[in-house]
């Protein structure tokens, strides 16, 4: 079982570029930034419209160092399962 992390234990790595287009106090856009923290540089977004999608932006001024897919809500699930089904393709099995 892995031990228990606290935010004083995240890695120091920002994914998050500074001056994000999220309104000023957004709570949205700090859990976001902690949240990339803790999942690390190995993940891959994929964002149903949503504040979130504003604060991502869009290529090729994405807000984040991280891949990520802005989708339709009714894509959102396929989107990230055929993510999932590429990546188990090529061998990629620690997701």
């Amino acid at each position: 079982m892995q031990a228990k992390s606290t935010i004083l234990s995240l890695p120091t790595e920002e994914f998050v570029h500074p001056g994000t287009r999220a309104c000023t106090g957004c709570g949205l856009s700090i859990a976001y930034r902690v949240g990339l923290k803790a999942l690390g540089r190995d993940t891959i977004l994929v964002v149903p419209p949503s504040c979130l999608t504003v604060l991502q932006g869009l290529f090729p001024v994405a807000s984040t160092k991280l891949p990520c897919l802005n989708v339709t809500f009714a894509s959102t699930a396929a989107a990230a399962t055929g993510i999932l089904a590429t990546l188990k393709a090529q061998g990629n099995e620690h997701t």
